[in-house]
């Protein structure tokens, strides 16, 4: 975006912020902990303190001078009191500037504009609170229900009525003007802020024309229905032997790099069919293409999702991974009852989901550019391995875990006609089984259970998701 080196960006150390070093732990005294500063500190900066290699992050909200003194700032040297147990040499990063946000704050646009309100106020004993109210042309009147009383101690006065009623902040008004009559009268403060707010929503009704319902007719849909073809596995293939071993399992439907469009791409070239697309851009740039398939990225959740990208001439929808079976059903029969027919879907029913696509690829901060041809990384951490997908403009998408396999569940779909197996980092042989395996449970009644829960997830399919 800013022309930055990718290699500088990605922080393969600490997932937060890391802040810039200000100082270092340099001693204790009774003032707390003496801190050694080479950038200036601000009551109300936020630190990072890397004690034994682990994170110890506070608010400087009282810094002391060597004399015990608060002190609102310090450029080389002051005292820190903390619980925490720190050790000289400590290094200190600031993470946040609080100059640097009021400085930014002061750019924001200023506050909008609010209209002024001027009062008529009339208190008198026995006799209800009756204020006048004047903005932009307009005129509201306020009664209490209630009558006032003579005061037995302090009775009302006017600075004390308008700074009561100027506490218009969370509406568009600001008090002007107040014409204050009254006789040594007393009024609580909940029937003056009572007064308020009838008075600003009175203001709001006058003010704001009144609007002629606009009835619109719904166009009517051309109904768009799809008969149930016989059911076909497709293939997404990463890898060139991934591809070939779609090819020797007798796989027709193979989506390759060559004839699929991701989400956000800059350019739009000519491509095989069918085409797999993962965006409405893509979508646009080749509606004269018959063979459109729309990928999981559009995060197809509903019908009418589908019917607009029918209707867009997407040729097959792909759903998104997130929808459980009972949501899968009730797409279907929504979409059946409003287009009298089905519609034509795709499910990824194997495959590592995507968890992040990201343009900073980590190789290049371990000087691994290009690598990602010949070898297989992944990320690491105390949940399990990630494998890091590297593409050929060197952006990156970090990959699930687990393999998601719903190859026991095929039958509970009986209405999706298009399964996909979506191959990743599967070699060639691992493709071939996985297929195989696959083509012999729709060919088959087979109730052999292959799901491996030490590798496998079922995702959202069995989830209630409220």
């Amino acid at each position: 975006l800013f022309h930055e080196n990718p290699k500088d960006i990605t922080n393969i150390e600490r997932p937060n912020n890391y802040g810039f070093l200000i100082g270092k732990i340099t001693g204790k005294n009774k003032n707390g902990y003496q801190l050694s500063l080479t950038e200036p500190l601000y009551q109300g900066d936020i630190l990072r303190i890397d004690h034994q290699k682990r994170d110890i992050n506070l608010t400087a909200q009282r810094i002391y001078d060597e004399k015990g003194d608060l002190i609102r700032f310090a450029t080389k040297r002051c005292y820190l009191k903390l619980k925490e147990d720190l050790s000289v040499n400590d290094a200190v990063y600031k993470t946040k500037e609080v100059l640097f946000y009021q400085e930014l704050e002061k750019s924001y646009p200023k506050e909008f504009r609010r209209f002024p309100i001027r009062l008529n106020v009339e208190a008198y004993p026995y006799q209800p609170l009756k204020i006048t109210a004047s903005c932009d042309g307009k005129n509201v009147f306020y009664q209490s229900e209630d009558i006032l009383y003579p005061a037995e101690n302090k009775p009302l006065l006017k600075e004390d009525f308008e700074k009561q009623f100027s506490r218009l902040n969370d509406t568009v008004y600001r008090l002007d003007s107040v014409t204050f009559l009254s006789d040594h009268v007393f009024v609580p403060v909940t029937k003056i802020n009572e007064a308020r707010r009838q008075i600003t929503e009175r203001l709001d009704q006058a003010r704001l024309p009144i609007r002629k319902k606009i009835k619109r007719t719904e166009a009517k849909k051309e109904k768009i229905a799809f008969d149930l073809s016989p059911v076909q596995l497709t293939v997404f293939a990463t890898t060139e032997e991934q591809k070939q071993a779609a090819e020797e399992c007798g796989i027709s439907i193979i989506y390759t790099k060559e004839n699929t469009i991701r989400r956000n791409q800059t350019t739009y070239p000519s491509a095989a069919k069918p085409l797999l697309i993962g965006g409405y851009g893509g979508i646009y740039a080749y509606r004269q293409n018959r063979h459109l398939v729309s990928d999981f990225s559009l995060n197809v959740v509903n019908s009418e999702s589908v019917y607009l990208l029918h209707a867009l001439g997407v040729e097959r929808v792909t759903l998104s991974h997130e929808m459980n079976k009972k949501q899968i059903k009730q797409l279907i029969q929504s979409y059946y009852e409003q287009n009298d027919g089905y519609p034509n879907l795709e499910m990824i029913v194997y495959g590592r989901a995507d968890l992040l696509f990201t343009k900073y690829c980590p190789l290049k901060k371990f000087d691994l550019c290009g690598s990602c041809k010949t070898n297989r990384y992944a990320l690491k951490d105390e949940y399990g391995s990630f494998p890091i997908l590297s593409h050929d403009d060197c952006t990156t998408t970090i990959l699930n875990g687990k393999i998601l396999n719903l190859i026991d569940h095929l039958e509970e779909l009986d209405e999706i006609r298009f399964f996909r197996i979506q191959l990743t980092t599967e070699t060639k042989e691992e493709s071939k089984t996985i297929l195989k395996q696959f083509l012999h449970k729709l060919k088959t009644n087979d109730k052999t259970k292959l799901f491996n829960p030490l590798t496998d997830t079922r995702g959202h399919f069995n989830k209630e998701i409220l």
